[in-house]
């Protein structure tokens, strides 16, 4: 299976889209919330969601199912 990695953080609406699509499309993921280190917090900021894949930086902020289907197919 594909190593996919979701950056976020909490209270964020489309993080929880985004983390929900994944889980729709049967595709473990590790959320990782940005605001628990400094450090992404810094390299990562309002730009999240950010789905890593097989640690590639692949998409950014407003994802659509489709497109996040296509990808993770891609990827396998």
């Amino acid at each position: 299976m594909t190593e996919v990695r979701l950056y976020t953080r909490a209270g964020c609406h489309l993080c929880e889209a985004v983390a929900a699509d994944l889980e729709a499309l049967g595709q473990p993921f590790e959320a990782v919330d940005i605001d628990a280190d400094a450090g992404l917090k810094r390299r990562y900021g309002w730009l999240v969601p950010v789905v890593v894949i097989a640690r590639r930086w692949v998409l950014v902020t407003r994802i659509d199912r489709g497109l996040l289907a296509r990808v993770l197919e891609a990827a396998r």
